[in-house]
């Protein structure tokens, strides 16, 4: 598993409760608190290592090598995952076919209907696990991840 930023559990004895921040080291993660939280003082915030929300490396999908660039960020865009690492929607709204998406039905990772004047697209299944195989994964997801398989196996 590759580290590609290492979680801190950021606290202040002001107000109650923690916040994860990312960073090379819990100075670089107390910065980001710092410039996160108004009228705190550096020097009062705590930073401790929260391993199990380590940001863990993606095993991408061989499916994205047969996929562009433009295409992997209009699927990022229509599932939010260009914005963070949840997934708030699933469409594409367009007035006109957009080639990029069009040729992502015959794959198998996209699928389209109209409403009103307007062409929905979406992602499938297929599509979806595609493009969430570029997010990456907290330390704590990879381990549940890998239980959930043995569980299966046995």
């Amino acid at each position: 598993m590759k580290v590609l930023s290492k979680a801190y559990s950021c606290s202040c004895s002001d107000f109650e409760g923690e916040d994860i921040f990312y960073g090379e080291s819990s100075n670089k993660a107390k910065a980001k608190a710092f410039d996160s939280w108004d009228f705190i003082p550096y020097i009062e915030i705590k930073a401790r290592r929260a391993k199990d929300l380590d940001l863990i490396k993606p095993n991408p999908s061989s499916l994205l090598n047969n996929l562009t660039e433009s295409q992997v960020k209009k699927m990022k865009h229509m599932t939010g995952l260009s914005v963070g690492r949840n997934q708030y929607r699933n469409y594409y709204t367009s007035c006109s076919p957009v080639e990029d998406l069009e040729m992502l039905i015959p794959m198998g990772l996209a699928g389209r209907f109209n409403k009103f004047d307007s062409i929905v697209y979406y992602l499938t299944d297929k599509g979806l696990e595609v493009i969430k195989s570029t997010v990456p994964l907290t330390r704590k997801e990879v381990n549940n991840q890998a239980n959930e398989s043995i569980k299966k196996k046995t």
